[in-house]
């Protein structure tokens, strides 16, 4: 009887997401002649259980449609508007160096990101960029930061 060899799979354990990773999005469209605006995303994952709670919650709507084979644009539109509600409350965390036309740096506030955000003043072809970045878990666990340090030296 041939025996199997031990294996050792904690190579893996780093790939997981957690719950607090944090990375940052440079967004070229949304900066200024001092480059990039900045902005502190958490995953929108199953890792980021009060986002992904949130989503299925709002998405009843877009189940049935895949339920009933109905899966085409209007479900993916369904999806975005409920991505830009609830990113500002679960996804950006925080941004800098993201300033207004007049070159006044926008304070990052639950409102402003909600103006920004949940208003559609991003187009849409900007904002699915967001969620491509939050919704790749490589961008999280490589390098990831825990968010207690953001803004810690």
């Amino acid at each position: 009887m041939m025996t199997t060899p031990k294996l050792d799979f904690s190579n893996i354990t780093n790939l997981k997401v957690e719950k607090d990773a944090v990375a940052d999005y440079k967004s070229y469209e949304l900066g200024n002649d001092d480059g990039p605006a900045v902005f502190q995303m958490a995953p929108a994952m199953e890792a980021n259980p009060a986002y992904w709670n949130a989503f299925l919650a709002e998405s009843t709507d877009i189940q049935h449609m895949a339920k009933k084979g109905k899966a085409n644009s209007k479900l993916l539109v369904a999806a975005r508007k409920i991505d830009r509600t609830l990113y500002p409350l679960h996804i950006i965390k925080g941004w800098s160096n993201f300033k207004d036309a007049n070159g006044v740096e926008v304070p990052f506030t639950l409102e402003n990101c909600q103006h920004l955000f949940g208003d559609s003043v991003v187009p849409n072809e900007v904002f699915d960029k967001f969620r491509e970045t939050a919704a790749d878990d490589t961008n999280y666990n490589i390098g990831t930061i825990n968010a207690s340090a953001i803004g810690k030296k």
